[in-house]
């Protein structure tokens, strides 16, 4: 059990770590700016609930938020404020996904038992 999570935490900071890299270099024109990520943290975190902590699901929730991110520049004929309202649109779906989930029950949509402890080597 310990190898696995072990393995998760590197394979995982190695995928957001080039997740980061490639916002830098393309996203962003290849220069870092404080805050850049904005407020999309909180999309991520609501993604993972979403996902049910499962990341065939969190894949497709991911294409779901990115969508809604891009929304507006794919509708022809919008003006300024029609615009604002289709960029608060992630931030709305992301409150009633998070309602909707926070209402679920069941055992297995519930956070992993180990999410929040510290890991410590010697517990073995």
């Amino acid at each position: 059990m310990t190898v696995y999570k072990y393995l998760a935490t590197c394979i995982g900071g190695g995928i957001s770590g080039l997740g980061g890299l490639y916002f830098v270099m393309e996203y962003s024109g290849g220069t870092w700016t404080n805050n850049g990520f904005g407020d999309r943290g909180w999309l991520a975190i609501a993604l993972v609930i979403f996902a049910l902590w499962k990341p065939v699901n969190a894949i497709w929730g991911s294409f779901l938020f990115g969508g809604l991110y891009i929304l507006y520049l794919y509708i022809p004929g919008l003006d300024r404020g029609a615009q604002e309202i289709f960029k608060a649109l992630p931030y709305v779906v992301t409150i009633v996904v998070l309602v909707i989930t926070s209402l679920r029950k069941k055992r297995e949509y519930q956070p992993p038992e180990s999410l929040g402890l510290a890991y410590f080597r010697e517990e073995r």
